[in-house]
């Protein structure tokens, strides 16, 4: 029992003569990495990082079927999260937006309020601007209507692609890059040219007219 009350009186030069006499070494077998698995390493801690984030923004209260998220009181529930977002939440709008401000607008006012707006809606500007040669058309395509006049289909998807380049001001988004309509805009634009069975392809309908005109 007696032994069990021993003790070591050890001070800081005993010790660091004890690893000099062993021949003790810090981090020797600490593991080397080649640049490659270095690389590796890197990569997979991004991924992990990515995943975590994925799964944080899953904790977000969905969105599709609801409008609580709406701060311009005008979006329309839709189908699914992606294209669930406020003309309010869009950065490319924020100049269309300031504008109204300074018109005496609030600035939570909703982008389809703006003076331009219905100007830019109406049939003969689209129909103008449908036949006006672009450099960044995909295809120039012909009326489908009839007549030789837009078809609706043509007019919303148009009207689509209208104000998607009056928000982006010359802006090019760059090949593959495509960017989601605010809810109040797709809704106001499928009020004015509405499908005649009332049903549209959502989300890729807006896609679609950045793609095919």
């Amino acid at each position: 029992m007696a032994e069990a009350n021993v003790q070591f009186d050890m001070t800081e030069v005993d010790f660091f003569n004890l690893m000099l006499d062993s021949d003790i070494q810090g981090y020797l077998y600490e593991p080397e990495y080649s640049e490659e698995e270095l690389k590796v390493i890197e990569e997979e801690e991004a991924a992990a990082a990515a995943a975590q984030a994925l799964a944080e923004d899953d904790d977000e209260p969905p969105r599709a079927g609801l409008n609580s998220w709406c701060n311009c009181l005008l979006c329309s529930p839709m189908d699914s999260n992606e294209e669930s977002i406020c003309c309010n939440e869009v950065q490319r709008c924020q100049f269309r937006k300031e504008e109204m401000v300074e018109s005496g607008l609030d600035e939570d006012t909703c982008i389809t309020s703006h003076p331009s707006f219905w100007a830019l809606m109406d049939s003969g500007v689209l129909d103008t601007y449908f036949h006006t040669p672009r450099v960044n058309w995909k295809r120039q395509p012909r009326p489908a209507g009839r007549n030789g006049r837009l078809s609706i289909e043509q007019y919303r998807l148009t009207a689509y692609r209208h104000f998607l380049e009056w928000i982006l001001r010359g802006e090019r988004l760059g090949r593959g890059n495509r960017l989601v309509l605010p809810a109040c805009v797709v809704q106001a634009i499928r009020t004015k040219y509405p499908a005649e069975d009332g049903q549209y392809r959502g989300f890729q309908e807006t896609l679609d007219s950045q793609d095919d005109l």
